[in-house]
């Protein structure tokens, strides 16, 4: 468990594999338009 959380850390404390991250979220996996998807969903009670 250690040795995950310290690669865990290392990963994030990284601006190149943050970025990284962002752009697979935001740009492949469609985060952002799931997220606003949802949130439009809770507002509307469905």
């Amino acid at each position: 468990m250690d040795a995950h959380t310290l690669m865990s850390t290392q990963a994030l404390n990284s601006k190149v594999t943050l970025e990284g991250l962002k752009d697979i979220l935001l740009n492949h996996a469609q985060l952002w338009e799931a997220l606003r998807a949802k949130a439009s969903e809770g507002e509307t009670g469905a």
